[in-house]
Protein backbone atom coordinates (compact mmCIF):
# COMPACT_ATOMS: atom_id res chain seq x y z
CA UNK A 1 0.00 0.00 0.00
CA UNK A 2 2.63 2.53 0.96
CA UNK A 3 4.36 1.66 -2.22
CA UNK A 4 1.98 2.46 -4.01
CA UNK A 5 1.07 5.58 -2.53
CA UNK A 6 4.63 6.95 -2.81
CA UNK A 7 5.13 5.57 -6.49
CA UNK A 8 6.86 2.34 -6.36
CA UNK A 9 8.44 1.78 -10.05
CA UNK A 10 9.36 -1.18 -12.08
CA UNK A 11 6.80 -2.90 -14.27
CA UNK A 12 4.24 -0.44 -12.76
CA UNK A 13 5.71 2.09 -14.35
CA UNK A 14 2.78 3.72 -16.22
CA UNK A 15 3.82 5.83 -19.30
CA UNK A 16 7.33 4.08 -19.49
CA UNK A 17 6.46 0.94 -20.71
CA UNK A 18 8.35 -1.96 -19.26
CA UNK A 19 11.61 -2.59 -21.15
CA UNK A 20 11.14 0.40 -23.60
CA UNK A 21 15.10 0.91 -23.55
CA UNK A 22 15.53 -2.54 -24.89
CA UNK A 23 12.93 -3.07 -27.15
CA UNK A 24 13.68 0.60 -28.48
CA UNK A 25 16.79 -0.90 -29.70
CA UNK A 26 15.77 -4.44 -30.47
CA UNK A 27 12.75 -3.32 -32.61
CA UNK A 28 13.42 0.40 -34.74
CA UNK A 29 15.37 0.01 -37.39
CA UNK A 30 16.00 3.08 -38.30
CA UNK A 31 19.26 3.79 -36.74
CA UNK A 32 19.17 8.26 -36.50
CA UNK A 33 15.48 7.48 -34.95
CA UNK A 34 16.77 4.66 -32.85
CA UNK A 35 19.68 7.32 -31.64
CA UNK A 36 16.46 10.05 -30.68
CA UNK A 37 14.54 7.93 -28.90
CA UNK A 38 17.52 6.45 -26.77
CA UNK A 39 18.61 10.00 -26.06
CA UNK A 40 14.92 10.85 -24.78
CA UNK A 41 15.11 8.01 -23.05
CA UNK A 42 18.03 8.71 -21.07
CA UNK A 43 16.50 11.95 -20.36
CA UNK A 44 13.53 10.56 -18.55
CA UNK A 45 15.67 7.74 -17.20
CA UNK A 46 18.23 10.29 -15.67
CA UNK A 47 15.24 12.36 -13.96
CA UNK A 48 13.24 9.37 -12.78
CA UNK A 49 16.68 8.66 -10.94
CA UNK A 50 16.71 12.14 -8.93
CA UNK A 51 13.00 11.59 -8.36
CA UNK A 52 14.08 8.20 -6.56
CA UNK A 53 16.39 10.03 -4.44
CA UNK A 54 14.08 12.24 -3.38
CA UNK A 55 10.89 9.85 -2.74
CA UNK A 56 13.70 7.91 -0.44
CA UNK A 57 14.33 10.80 1.72
CA UNK A 58 10.34 10.80 1.60
CA UNK A 59 10.22 7.38 2.79
CA UNK A 60 12.80 7.91 5.45
CA UNK A 61 11.59 10.69 6.96
CA UNK A 62 7.78 9.23 6.48
CA UNK A 63 9.07 6.31 8.39
CA UNK A 64 10.70 8.29 11.04
CA UNK A 65 7.24 10.12 11.82
CA UNK A 66 5.89 6.64 12.10
CA UNK A 67 7.85 5.53 14.93
CA UNK A 68 6.41 9.19 17.08
CA UNK A 69 2.72 8.67 18.42
CA UNK A 70 3.07 12.72 18.86
CA UNK A 71 3.61 13.52 15.00
CA UNK A 72 1.35 16.59 13.75
CA UNK A 73 -1.22 14.61 11.78
CA UNK A 74 -0.60 18.24 10.15
CA UNK A 75 3.09 16.98 9.50
CA UNK A 76 1.67 14.00 7.51
CA UNK A 77 -0.75 15.99 5.54
CA UNK A 78 2.44 18.64 4.66
CA UNK A 79 4.56 15.81 3.80
CA UNK A 80 2.09 14.12 1.55
CA UNK A 81 1.52 17.27 -0.04
CA UNK A 82 5.71 17.52 -0.59
CA UNK A 83 5.71 14.14 -2.13
CA UNK A 84 2.93 14.84 -4.19
CA UNK A 85 4.31 18.16 -6.07
CA UNK A 86 7.25 15.72 -6.94
CA UNK A 87 5.43 12.91 -8.11
CA UNK A 88 3.19 14.93 -10.52
CA UNK A 89 6.69 16.81 -11.36
CA UNK A 90 7.83 13.55 -12.86
CA UNK A 91 4.30 12.32 -14.09
CA UNK A 92 5.01 15.47 -16.59
CA UNK A 93 8.31 14.42 -17.54
CA UNK A 94 6.80 11.14 -18.62
CA UNK A 95 3.77 12.61 -20.61
CA UNK A 96 6.43 14.89 -22.02
CA UNK A 97 8.78 11.79 -22.83
CA UNK A 98 5.78 9.85 -24.37
CA UNK A 99 4.80 12.60 -26.58
CA UNK A 100 8.50 13.15 -28.03
CA UNK A 101 8.44 9.13 -29.09
CA UNK A 102 5.02 8.27 -30.22
CA UNK A 103 5.30 10.02 -33.47
CA UNK A 104 9.13 8.37 -34.17
CA UNK A 105 8.21 5.00 -34.03
CA UNK A 106 6.06 3.09 -36.60
CA UNK A 107 2.77 1.32 -35.80
CA UNK A 108 4.87 -1.85 -36.13
CA UNK A 109 7.30 -1.32 -34.08
CA UNK A 110 5.29 0.16 -31.33
CA UNK A 111 3.28 -3.27 -31.69
CA UNK A 112 6.26 -5.12 -30.85
CA UNK A 113 7.16 -2.90 -28.33
CA UNK A 114 3.96 -2.90 -26.41
CA UNK A 115 4.15 -6.93 -26.87
CA UNK A 116 6.98 -7.33 -24.80
CA UNK A 117 6.14 -4.89 -22.64
CA UNK A 118 2.94 -7.04 -21.78
CA UNK A 119 4.98 -10.14 -21.74
CA UNK A 120 6.99 -8.40 -18.28
CA UNK A 121 3.95 -7.09 -17.27
CA UNK A 122 2.32 -10.56 -16.94
CA UNK A 123 5.44 -12.30 -15.89
CA UNK A 124 5.99 -9.97 -12.57
CA UNK A 125 2.04 -10.18 -11.59
CA UNK A 126 2.59 -13.95 -12.03
CA UNK A 127 5.53 -13.75 -9.68
CA UNK A 128 3.16 -11.23 -7.26
CA UNK A 129 0.63 -14.12 -7.00
CA UNK A 130 3.18 -16.88 -6.00
CA UNK A 131 4.48 -14.84 -3.50
CA UNK A 132 1.17 -13.96 -2.16
CA UNK A 133 0.01 -17.40 -2.35
CA UNK A 134 3.29 -18.38 0.02
CA UNK A 135 2.52 -15.40 2.08
CA UNK A 136 0.32 -16.74 5.49
CA UNK A 137 -2.37 -14.15 6.85
CA UNK A 138 0.43 -12.92 9.65
CA UNK A 139 2.68 -11.78 7.15
CA UNK A 140 3.17 -8.37 5.62
CA UNK A 141 -0.03 -6.36 5.53
CA UNK A 142 -0.75 -8.42 7.88
CA UNK A 143 1.77 -8.76 9.98
CA UNK A 144 0.27 -5.67 12.08
CA UNK A 145 -2.52 -8.16 13.75
CA UNK A 146 0.24 -10.21 14.89
CA UNK A 147 2.36 -7.06 16.43
CA UNK A 148 -1.34 -5.85 18.40
CA UNK A 149 -1.49 -9.29 20.03
CA UNK A 150 2.64 -9.59 20.62
CA UNK A 151 2.94 -6.29 22.25
CA UNK A 152 -0.36 -5.36 24.13
CA UNK A 153 -1.34 -7.49 26.70
CA UNK A 154 -4.74 -6.12 27.39
CA UNK A 155 -7.30 -8.20 25.19
CA UNK A 156 -9.99 -5.26 24.56
CA UNK A 157 -7.03 -2.96 23.27
CA UNK A 158 -5.71 -5.30 21.23
CA UNK A 159 -8.77 -6.01 20.00
CA UNK A 160 -9.31 -2.63 19.15
CA UNK A 161 -5.81 -2.38 17.13
CA UNK A 162 -6.98 -5.41 14.96
CA UNK A 163 -10.80 -3.83 14.09
CA UNK A 164 -8.77 -0.66 13.35
CA UNK A 165 -6.60 -2.19 11.30
CA UNK A 166 -8.76 -4.18 9.30
CA UNK A 167 -11.22 -1.89 8.47
CA UNK A 168 -8.46 -0.08 7.30
CA UNK A 169 -7.70 -2.57 4.95
CA UNK A 170 -11.17 -3.26 3.89
CA UNK A 171 -11.73 0.76 3.27
CA UNK A 172 -8.50 0.12 0.92
CA UNK A 173 -8.92 -2.83 -0.52
CA UNK A 174 -10.90 -2.01 -3.69
CA UNK A 175 -8.99 1.43 -3.84
CA UNK A 176 -5.77 -1.11 -4.51
CA UNK A 177 -7.09 -3.38 -6.55
CA UNK A 178 -8.37 -0.36 -9.35
CA UNK A 179 -4.96 1.05 -9.10
CA UNK A 180 -3.22 -2.23 -9.79
CA UNK A 181 -5.06 -2.94 -12.96
CA UNK A 182 -3.43 0.17 -14.54
CA UNK A 183 -0.84 -1.35 -16.51
CA UNK A 184 -0.37 -1.64 -20.53
CA UNK A 185 -1.44 -5.24 -20.08
CA UNK A 186 -5.19 -3.80 -18.87
CA UNK A 187 -5.11 -0.19 -18.94
CA UNK A 188 -5.23 0.44 -23.28
CA UNK A 189 -4.63 3.78 -22.84
CA UNK A 190 -0.93 3.13 -22.06
CA UNK A 191 -0.56 0.53 -25.22
CA UNK A 192 -1.74 3.42 -27.19
CA UNK A 193 0.45 4.81 -29.70
CA UNK A 194 -1.63 7.73 -30.82
CA UNK A 195 -2.40 8.38 -27.02
CA UNK A 196 -2.69 12.44 -26.52
CA UNK A 197 -1.79 14.21 -23.64
CA UNK A 198 -4.64 15.27 -22.36
CA UNK A 199 -5.56 11.55 -22.10
CA UNK A 200 -2.59 10.61 -20.69
CA UNK A 201 -3.18 13.81 -17.88
CA UNK A 202 -6.39 12.62 -16.78
CA UNK A 203 -5.19 8.71 -16.25
CA UNK A 204 -2.25 10.24 -13.86
CA UNK A 205 -4.71 12.52 -12.20
CA UNK A 206 -7.11 9.47 -11.24
CA UNK A 207 -3.71 7.61 -9.93
CA UNK A 208 -3.21 10.93 -7.80
CA UNK A 209 -6.82 10.67 -6.48
CA UNK A 210 -6.88 7.09 -6.03
CA UNK A 211 -3.67 7.88 -3.85
CA UNK A 212 -4.69 10.90 -1.66
CA UNK A 213 -8.15 8.34 -0.97
CA UNK A 214 -5.58 5.75 -0.25
CA UNK A 215 -3.66 8.27 2.05
CA UNK A 216 -6.68 9.80 3.97
CA UNK A 217 -7.89 6.13 5.18
CA UNK A 218 -4.38 5.48 6.27
CA UNK A 219 -4.25 8.74 8.18
CA UNK A 220 -7.58 7.89 9.65
CA UNK A 221 -6.31 4.09 10.76
CA UNK A 222 -3.16 5.90 13.07
CA UNK A 223 -5.91 8.21 14.48
CA UNK A 224 -7.31 4.91 15.85
CA UNK A 225 -4.71 3.37 16.62
CA UNK A 226 -3.67 6.46 18.32
CA UNK A 227 -6.44 6.40 20.71
CA UNK A 228 -5.65 2.84 21.94
CA UNK A 229 -2.34 2.56 22.59
CA UNK A 230 0.34 3.91 24.67
CA UNK A 231 3.43 5.58 22.92
CA UNK A 232 5.58 2.59 23.87
CA UNK A 233 3.14 0.21 22.28
CA UNK A 234 2.58 2.16 19.56
CA UNK A 235 6.37 2.36 18.68
CA UNK A 236 6.34 -1.57 18.64
CA UNK A 237 3.62 -1.73 16.92
CA UNK A 238 4.85 1.34 13.83
CA UNK A 239 8.17 -0.45 14.05
CA UNK A 240 6.66 -3.77 12.28
CA UNK A 241 4.44 -1.84 10.31
CA UNK A 242 7.89 0.45 8.62
CA UNK A 243 9.50 -3.38 8.11
CA UNK A 244 6.56 -4.07 5.72
CA UNK A 245 7.21 -0.58 3.89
Amino acid sequence: LIGIIFGASGSAEYFYLAGFDKSINKYVEDKDTKKELKAALKDYKDAVKEYEKKRNQQLKDFKAANLDQNTDPQWYKDHFESFMKLKKDRQEKAIAMRLAVQPKITDEEWKNIVAAANKTVEKDQEKMKKKEAKQNEKARDDKLTGTAKEYINDEEKSNGVDNAYNEFRQDVQDLESSYLKINVVDNKLLSNKNATEKEMRDLADSLNEMREQMYSEYLAFLGKLREVTTPEEWEAIMKDLNKAI
